[in-house]
């Protein structure tokens, strides 16, 4: 279950091309997790951004077993601007239900370049040490990290970057790498992609009694990466978490909202998707 932060992560991260000062694009998506080959949970991304901002959403529902074992509710959202090319986050938030017990983030980057947090439950009754912040400085929380990473994707065609992230309660570095260009056939997508290899380098404010630590070894993740259409940078269309239980997350729809520019078919097919022009 500790993949689906990390599927929120890399599957939110959508940000459509450069659109006119009076453009705006919104693009929602759909993925459906399994956990050991059983459905676990459902992601939805709704991500609007014109030249100068932009607001990202993700909720997280489970499902079937793992709804029994955890009862996962979260909705995040981050809001922020883009300032000569930069993400530049502004807040974010988030508010949950796990195992029956509320959860709650609010982040607000401040002007020394750090991050204030204020998190429920606190460090002290989460089994974890709390994240000095100065140790912020220079990260971004989950959803703005993913815009971060993919359109660093899109300008390098590469895999390799390392991205900091601060998610309110820890403190860690994605790190990227291992460009693969490949054909991926899922339930829902079939066709060209790259596969990327994604590391987490953890700094600070892990959990001592994770949810489910099952092995010592850190997780292998890959993410496959699909140009779905000419005006949307590169999206996650699969990702794959190789530990004690696999973990595989499936683009299921995405809906996009058009700004006026005429759709061109992408090179794979999806099943299930809807354009609204």
């Amino acid at each position: 279950m500790r993949a689906l932060p990390l599927a929120i992560l890399l599957l939110a991260g959508t940000l459509p091309a450069a659109a006119r000062a009076d453009e705006k694009l919104a693009v929602v998506l759909k993925y459906k997790v399994f956990f050991g080959g059983m459905s676990a949970a459902t992601i939805d991304v709704d991500i609007a951004v014109d030249r100068a901002d932009y607001r990202i959403t993700a909720t997280t529902v489970s499902e079937s077993l793992m709804n029994w074992l955890t009862s996962f509710r979260s909705r995040a959202e981050s809001r922020g601007g883009l300032r000569a090319g930069n993400l530049q986050l502004a807040s974010h938030h988030s508010d949950g239900m796990w195992r029956g017990n509320p959860r709650s983030t609010r982040i607000i980057a401040v002007d020394d370049g750090t991050l204030q947090t204020t998190i429920a439950p606190p460090p002290e009754d989460d089994e974890r040490d709390p994240v000095p912040q100065e140790k912020t400085r220079g990260a971004v929380d989950l959803l703005t990290a993913s815009l971060a990473a993919i359109r660093t994707f899109e300008q390098r065609s590469v895999c390799d970057q390392r991205v900091p992230v601060f998610d309110g309660r820890r403190r860690y570095d994605l790190v990227f790498a291992e460009t693969t260009a490949e054909s991926v056939k899922s339930p829902y997508y079939t066709g060209p992609a790259t596969r990327c290899r994604m590391d987490m380098d953890r700094i600070a404010g892990f959990s001592r009694r994770p949810f489910l630590s099952l092995s010592d070894e850190p997780p292998v993740t890959r993410v496959w990466i699909a140009r779905l259409d000419p005006r949307l940078p590169p999206i996650p269309v699969k990702m794959e978490v190789d530990s004690t239980v696999t973990t595989i997350v499936y683009l299921e729809t995405f809906t996009q909202v058009s700004t006026g520019v005429p759709a061109t078919p992408a090179e794979g097919s999806i099943a299930k998707s809807t354009t609204s022009d």
